[in-house]
């Protein structure tokens, strides 16, 4: 039985069925069966009501909802369950706009699952899905390789507000004043949830999809074998690579031309993060490393990552690397030879550990550290030692209010010719060993307020 409020309009394809559905005032369809939708065009005044109609309050696990097309547009909520049921929400695909909630589920309305592994959902106000039942809200497919193309969930206030579980697997959620409340309780293995921001319609939004986590390096790997990213399969070493660039699309890099190597860096080992490696068209004796995903790539350890490329002369794409989660940032780029290293996109907020980060990439001219939150980091050993062509340093944001280690910090930095330290924090540092050796150009350097107490 299919009956729809006059008010309302059908192109086709809404199929309605169960024991008893008839129109409401404020709404478009009330069903105790299941409801249908693959395609046309819906319009409603209020919401698609699921649950049993106001003369019969029963609770029936046949109340369900799948969408797999169409297009939805509501002027409060579009899909909302004002009566307790038990059933479900399955949204495939389709596209669903509201001026509030897509999808309300108020306290104790519910027990049915949310699933949406598909569609274009938005709204212009409030939260997109607000679940305040006991089912759970789950987002993409856990069966299907990850995609950060859909469902694509879109809130004014936040993607979701949810008091259940909530497991997510794809797609992208966006959100104006946070992307939600609660973080999903189960991602997939190998996979980490990337932030970033958007600008829509001009106004930023704050967003979250899932990225690959790259595989960790060994002191082995990286500084006695000297392997590229792990591959002891090919000759070519760390010495080799003139070029690393970090590309946010899983696709071939140089499509036309045949790789060297090809193989996979992510963690799980599961192809989601790809490198490749290429001869370098200007000097046929060196290499071009590419490090490839579909969106960001979650670095887990920033341990001799781009460290001991000797001949690296340019490092680019670090805005898709995503440092959240490093702890450790031991010689990152120790040997680089890049002239200048754009790292003001890293998130240094859970470092710990800085130790010789920069040693000895003696070709910087320029490096902006201005937007290090070092607040974690308790050492600082050699981290800028030798960058002997850095003629400015700006480190007057630095939180050192945990470090204990700074000794040979700006060791052979023999070009700087201003440097502030008057807001260092000193108070927890026990070894300034060989702090400033060899700063032959600073003039002046004011240390009148570092605490050495310890």
């Amino acid at each position: 039985t299919t009956v729809l409020a006059p008010s309302n309009s059908l192109a086709n394809n809404l199929t309605v069925s169960g024991p008893q559905s008839k129109p409401w005032a404020s709404g478009l369809i009330w069903s105790t069966g299941t409801t249908v939708v693959s395609g046309g065009y819906i319009e409603a005044i209020t919401a698609v009501a699921l649950g049993s109609n106001p003369e019969d309050m029963s609770i029936s696990s046949n109340v369900k909802l799948n969408i797999s097309g169409g297009e939805f547009n509501s002027s409060t909520s579009a899909i909302s369950s004002t009566v307790k049921y038990i059933g479900k929400i399955n949204i495939t695909g389709g596209t669903l706009n509201s001026y509030s909630n897509i999808i309300y589920i108020g306290s104790g309305e519910s027990t049915g699952d949310i699933e949406i592994t598909g569609g274009v959902l938005k709204n212009q106000k409030n939260s997109a899905i607000y679940n305040e039942g006991s089912g759970k809200l789950i987002i993409g497919n856990p069966n299907a390789p990850v995609s950060i193309e859909s469902p694509v969930i879109q809130g004014t206030s936040r993607a979701y507000y949810s008091v259940g579980d909530v497991e997510f697997y794809d797609g992208v959620l966006k959100g104006k004043t946070a992307v939600y409340t609660t973080e999903p309780t189960k991602i997939p293995t190998g996979y980490a949830i990337h932030h970033d921001t958007q600008t829509i319609d001009g106004e930023t939004y704050k967003t979250a999809y899932l990225a690959p986590i790259l595989m960790a390096e060994t002191q082995s790997n990286a500084s006695t074998n000297k392997y590229i990213l792990g591959n002891s399969t090919i000759t070519q070493r760390r010495a080799d690579v003139l070029t690393i660039t970090i590309q946010n699309t899983s696709s071939a890099p140089r499509s036309s031309e045949t790789e060297i190597a090809k193989w996979d860096v992510s963690k799980e080992k599961n192809g989601s993060i790809m490198a490749w490696l290429y001869t370098n068209k200007t000097d046929t004796t060196k290499y071009d490393l590419y490090i490839c995903a579909d969106g960001a790539v979650i670095a887990s350890s920033g341990y001799y990552l781009f460290g001991n490329y000797t001949s690296c002369t340019s490092i680019t794409g670090l805005e898709y690397l995503d440092t959240s989660r490093v702890t450790n940032m031991v010689l990152m780029f120790y040997a680089n030879k890049s002239t200048s290293i754009d790292v003001t996109d890293f998130d240094t907020s859970s470092v710990m550990n800085m130790n010789q980060m920069f040693l000895e990439c003696s070709n910087l001219t320029s490096l902006d550290v201005t937007k290090f939150d070092t607040s974690s980091v308790t050492n600082m050993n050699s981290m800028f030692s030798n960058c002997k062509n850095l003629t400015n340093l700006d480190v007057t944001k630095f939180d050192t209010s945990s470090v204990t280690k700074m000794n040979s910090m700006f060791a052979d930095c023999k070009n700087l010719t201003s440097l502030d330290v008057t807001k260092f924090d000193t108070s927890s540092v026990t070894n300034m060993s060989l702090m400033f050796l060899r700063c032959s150009k600073l003039t002046d350097l004011d240390v009148t307020k570092f605490d050495t107490s310890k």
